[in-house]
């Protein structure tokens, strides 16, 4: 097989194992509902966790973050056998998974399953960037576990973690000299965190506000989506006035069916 023919199949496969949306199919199982259409609008395990609970939360972390560490994988262990000329120390290689981690990161935010609405590509970076790079990994999920310890914001935590691995696997990649040749890896480095920041760009201003939802903590109102910059359908409750006919949210009076 040729490298192209490979890169090509191995990307269509990531894309769709990317797409996968753990996090609606758990809403629609579990709790009857879209999940883009409650909390921030999202179908990552953050949202989950705050409006079905923390174990379904996790439920959808551990697929999310698989969806990003299999493809890599795959391609690890696959390429040198199946493409002729690719070896283990090959550059050609890293290239390769790279390319399918970003795809299957893209999978994740943009899945053709449930018309490109999807997550902000947390945890399926996280599996991509643990194949990729194992060791600033591990600093920025501790990163992430020390900020969501002491500050208890979720989206927070995520973008302090990003960046954090950006900065310790960019030093790493300088002091060993590696930038140029993996230059696709360094790529990576920083336009992974730099998408997320972006996917992120409706927390950032609730943060910046005081207004981002905690951990333990329910908000009294729905946050506008952050997926694909559409805002999550609005629930209309309806109430009974002191004449027994039905009210809107709003408090304005339904209109009585039998009026002239």
């Amino acid at each position: 097989m040729t490298t192209p023919v490979y890169l090509v199949i191995a990307c269509m496969v990531a894309y769709l194992v990317g797409g996968i949306p753990f996090g609606y199919i758990i809403g629609r199982v579990v709790g009857g509902i879209d999940i883009r259409s409650r909390g921030s609008g999202n179908i990552g395990a953050s949202n989950v966790a705050r409006v079905l609970g923390m174990k379904w939360g996790l439920a959808v972390l551990v697929p999310d973050a698989l969806k990003g560490l299999l493809p890599v994988w795959a391609v690890h262990r696959t390429m040198t056998d199946l493409v002729d000329g690719v070896g283990p120390e090959s550059v050609v290689l890293v290239h390769v998974m790279v390319l399918v981690g970003l795809v299957a990161i893209l999978g994740h935010m943009y899945p053709c399953w449930i018309g490109l609405r999807g997550g902000k590509g947390v945890a399926t970076a996280l599996g991509v960037a643990a194949v990729l790079s194992p060791w600033a990994t591990l600093v920025a999920l501790g990163v992430y576990l020390l900020t969501l310890a002491t500050k208890r914001i979720p989206s927070l935590s995520s973008l302090v973690a990003a960046m954090a691995f950006a900065v310790v696997q960019g030093a790493n990649m300088v002091k060993m000299r590696i930038w140029e040749e993996q230059w696709s890896l360094a790529g990576f480095t920083l336009a992974v965190p730099l998408l997320i920041i972006y996917r992120h760009r409706s927390n950032i201003g609730r943060i910046l506000r005081g207004e981002e939802p905690r951990v333990g903590r329910e908000t009294s109102e729905q946050e506008p989506s952050s997926a694909g910059d559409e805002s999550p359908s609005e629930e209309i409750g309806t109430g009974i006035d002191a004449r027994g006919l039905p009210t809107s949210a709003t408090g304005s009076q339904d209109p009585d069916p039998d009026a002239p």
